[in-house]
């Protein structure tokens, strides 16, 4: 990116064109999207599939095409997420959720209130987020049908290639989940999880059967 930057007078025409022609066809060429995944050891006597860290390399104009996308998601996510995602908010951190959480258990057991504590794994979901049904929230929440269709082509236009030994194996194409170094990924992820956290405040009101 930094190339880009400090080269602008050389790529820009043709940089131009590239976003101009994604702008007007809401298609983006597949050479654009081609990412390489190199694999990172997480210690010296890694022998596993699980013992690497996978790291995606995408080009800088797709990143380019992405950033563009998201200067403009970004307003739309702080109002349509809920309070419950305040970690994702501009502003907000991780941690203060984190003492809240420690705050609320603490009051019930002084108070020794009946209830439960429900802790949820969500490590492996964002590889398993459904593009249609990510299509279908975007829907919902106002998101008009050029925007949902600039979107979708970045998402579902992607092809993996592993690097081993640093040679690139035969690409692969995936059908569902969010791509890791895309800075679209996290926004969409959290339009996604809105609609879990949703469903968990409406169970919470349910009648007792459904407790």
């Amino acid at each position: 990116m930094q190339v880009f930057t400090d080269c602008w007078g050389v790529f820009r025409q043709n940089i131009m064109a590239a976003l101009n022609d994604y702008h007007r066809t809401r298609v983006i060429d597949a050479s654009m999207i081609e990412t390489l995944v190199c694999l990172i050891p997480k210690n010296s006597k890694a022998c596993k599939v699980s013992h690497f860290c996978p790291i995606s390399l995408v080009s800088s104009l797709y990143k380019t095409i992405s950033k563009v996308l998201v200067r403009r998601l970004r307003h739309v996510v702080g109002s349509t997420v809920a309070l419950e995602q305040g970690a994702f908010m501009e502003g907000h951190q991780l941690t203060y959720l984190v003492l809240i959480a420690s705050e609320s258990v603490e009051e019930y057991r002084h108070k020794k209130k009946a209830g439960f504590v429900l802790k949820l794994d969500l490590a492996k979901a964002y590889d398993h987020v459904d593009w249609l049904f990510l299509d279908y929230v975007l829907m919902k929440k106002g998101i008009g049908a050029i925007w949902r269709k600039w979107i979708y082509g970045c998402i579902s236009s992607v092809s993996f290639s592993v690097l081993i030994n640093g040679k690139p194996q035969p690409r692969f194409a995936t059908t569902r989940g969010m791509c890791q170094g895309c800075s679209l990924s996290p926004f969409l992820f959290i339009i996604v999880a809105n609609v879990f956290s949703r469903m968990m405040k409406m169970f919470i009101y349910l009648p007792p059967p459904f407790h």
